[in-house]
């Protein structure tokens, strides 16, 4: 149902968060403890790295409804970066009408966004999210056009990059 659906009807960036779980759990392929401390290490390089117009735009989605043992999220990075706006509401019918979409996990927002055709950037470390063998290829894809990112600052360069004109840029060959 969200085949195509992208309509970009304001000027806003979306950066999508998880859970930040410390606490093993079984059956999972979220991080660790001490890779979802580097999971945030690596969302505050990436906020640190836009370039102001560009913050000025971004809302922060942050995950709700973690349990005992996660980390909190969005008291930590209002806290770290002062006048950051948070994305509340309806996710998937603001991403429809976003200039750009950050996400900084492979899931559910990311098969949306992919099949709603939403200018996005992916970023996140390969190692600590383990994929099926034979989903490689389409990561690798993914990164070879610089859409993907497994380094935060870099994936924030590209988005500064790209700002002025996020639909060009991704409606190219």
């Amino acid at each position: 149902k969200y085949t195509n659906r992208h309509s970009a009807s304001n000027d806003s960036l979306i950066l999508v968060g998880t859970v930040m779980d410390l606490l093993p759990v079984s059956l999972t392929s979220i991080p660790r403890a001490h890779q979802q401390l580097n999971y945030r290490r690596d969302k505050k390089d990436f906020i640190q790295t836009l370039a102001s117009p560009v913050f000025q735009r971004l809302s922060y989605r942050a995950y709700f409804g973690g349990g005992t043992g996660c980390l909190e999220d969005r008291s930590y990075f209002e806290e770290e970066f002062p006048g950051l706006k948070i994305c509340e509401g309806d996710l998937h019918s603001q991403i429809l009408k976003c200039k750009l979409l950050v996400v900084d996990h492979p899931g559910t927002t990311l098969n949306l966004a992919l099949a709603a055709n939403i200018p996005m950037i992916g970023y996140w470390n390969s190692e600590d999210w383990p994929m099926c063998e034979q989903s490689l290829p389409y990561f690798l894809a993914l990164e070879k056009v610089g859409i993907l990112f497994s380094d935060a600052e870099e994936a924030a360069k590209k988005v500064n990059q790209i700002w002025g004109d996020a639909q060009e840029w991704w409606n190219q060959p």
